[in-house]
């Protein structure tokens, strides 16, 4: 995570997410370790980051359900730009 969150965002390393006009997001799945929120916070990116996405019923998570969980995220106030939300989205695919 500490790898996907430098890559992404690699200016947090040394201004902190405070002095960023980003606002990071982990989508995660909804059978996820619990380190993934723990690893957040020690992140600084916050247990609010996290977004747990429905699974199928091998405990998977699929595009469709990623899909709807960015979109909801989305819809509930998040006015993150579309570049951010690609960065965002490295967070993801890199744990």
């Amino acid at each position: 995570m500490a790898l996907a969150r430098h890559r992404a965002f690699p200016e947090a390393k040394t201004k902190g997410f405070c002095l960023l006009d980003v606002k990071p997001a982990v989508f995660t799945s909804e059978e996820s370790h619990y380190s993934v929120a723990k690893g957040s916070v020690w992140m600084g990116m916050g247990l609010d980051a996290v977004v747990k996405v429905r699974t199928d019923q091998w405990g998977r998570m699929t595009g469709e359900a990623l899909e709807e969980a960015v979109t909801n995220a989305k819809a509930e106030g998040d006015t993150r730009s579309k570049e951010k939300w690609k960065k965002c989205l490295i967070v993801l695919l890199s744990q």
